[in-house]
């Protein structure tokens, strides 16, 4: 991988908390009413303009370091997400849309137990995203299925940090010392 391709990452981790934080004060102040708005057709689709390219380039480098298990996990989860969205525009059954929100965060758990249990582990920062993820994802499918929308609304906040973890291993990779975005 190339110096620019981890800056890019870098990048598109700090759009990616920037996002991440302005949809959960959406999420706060609208509730679950936010997905019946009109304007989260917009949300969306700027998830998924960061998530995407955001992906790839993990999925580069996690196909450079020959992470192999945990490339396929995030290729399976990437693919979930964007079926989801799909399901979601196609604005089908809810009964459909909730499933495929489950199979996501079900492949998203399972990419993020390769960054614990796997070769990916080697690198500290990965193995921490992968704890934080699974719990995340664990909780995020708990509070759906519970009905616990306060809890769902704040694990949602900190999801959107788990690129912290992603941010450190670049920086380390590129011999950066400390977390910043200049």
């Amino acid at each position: 991988m190339t110096r620019n391709l981890y800056s890019t990452g870098i990048y598109i981790g700090w759009i990616f908390m920037a996002f991440s934080f302005l949809l959960a004060m959406a999420f706060l102040t609208r509730g679950f009413q936010l997905f019946q708005s009109p304007s989260f057709q917009i949300w969306q689709a700027v998830a998924v303009a960061i998530l995407v390219p955001g992906n790839i380039i993990m999925l580069k480098y996690l196909h450079y370091k020959r992470y192999s298990v945990a490339f396929k996990w995030l290729l399976i989860s990437l693919t979930t997400f964007l079926g989801n969205y799909a399901v979601e525009i196609a604005g089908v059954s809810q009964s459909l849309i909730s499933a495929t929100v489950y199979l996501h965060f079900a492949t998203a758990g399972a990419f993020y137990v390769s960054l614990i249990f796997s070769k990916a582990a080697e690198r500290p920062h990965l193995k921490k995203a992968g704890i934080v993820g699974f719990l995340i994802a664990c909780t995020l499918i708990l509070t759906m299925v519970g009905g616990l929308f306060k809890v769902y609304a704040w694990v949602s906040i900190l999801g959107g940090f788990i690129a912290i973890f992603y941010l450190q291993n670049f920086y380390h990779e590129v011999g950066y010392k400390k977390l910043s975005p200049i």
